[in-house]
């Protein structure tokens, strides 16, 4: 798998068609995607975040006091979801937060966690590697989409929305476990789930 920007005709996941929808409006021209954000779209875009209390990263005053902040966000048909945010201060000290909710109105006992876990640059290192190796981030937005058969639309299984904020602006990526998302993706996604010490919670 590729990743691929966004564009018409793009086939992704059924489950990533609301994000679709949201950064469409916001990429008309593939251009620098930062601060490029109606406030409507933003408002879209953090709403899905809604739940979690979580910051909005594409916004610029997102970057005070860090050199880069990662986040990965799970979405889709499961009820339990999941957000997992590492921060890089300016001064070097890494942390990170892990939350989870239950969104299925349904469940007598909707559990939510809400942790936070230290890290280390080693740790934001190994994972910019991984990124590296997976072709992410090389533009403002990516999607990742079924390449064998273009026609084929994918209806089951875990969003991922990556999300990183640095100098160089706001980068985002959304791809499927098992639609869409390669190997080298997933490996980052398990890198996250690493860091946060996370394996237990059947995050992926």
């Amino acid at each position: 798998m590729v990743g691929m920007n966004l564009r018409r005709g793009s086939t992704l996941s059924i489950l990533a068609l609301p994000f679709m929808a949201i950064l469409s409006a916001c990429a008309s021209n593939m251009g620098e995607l930062s601060n490029a954000y109606s406030p409507e779209d933003a408002a879209d875009i953090q709403n899905n975040l809604a739940g979690f209390r979580e910051p909005a990263l594409y916004d610029d005053r997102a970057l005070r006091g860090y050199n880069a902040r990662y986040r990965l966000t799970t979405f889709g048909i499961r009820c339990l979801r999941y957000t997992i945010r590492l921060d890089e201060a300016a001064d070097g000290k890494v942390t990170g937060r892990f939350k989870s909710r239950d969104d299925c109105p349904h469940h007598a006992d909707r559990a939510r966690t809400n942790r936070s876990f230290s890290s280390s640059s080693a740790d934001i290192g190994e994972l910019n590697e991984l990124i590296v190796e997976a072709g992410m981030f090389r533009e403002a937005m990516q999607i990742w989409t079924r390449q064998e058969d273009p026609n084929s639309i994918c209806v089951d299984g875990i969003g991922l929305m990556f999300e990183r904020r640095d100098s160089e602006g706001y980068r985002v990526t959304l791809a499927n476990k098992p639609c869409t998302a390669s190997e080298d993706v997933l490996a980052v996604a398990s890198k996250f789930i690493e860091i946060a010490q996370a394996k237990q919670a059947g995050v992926l």
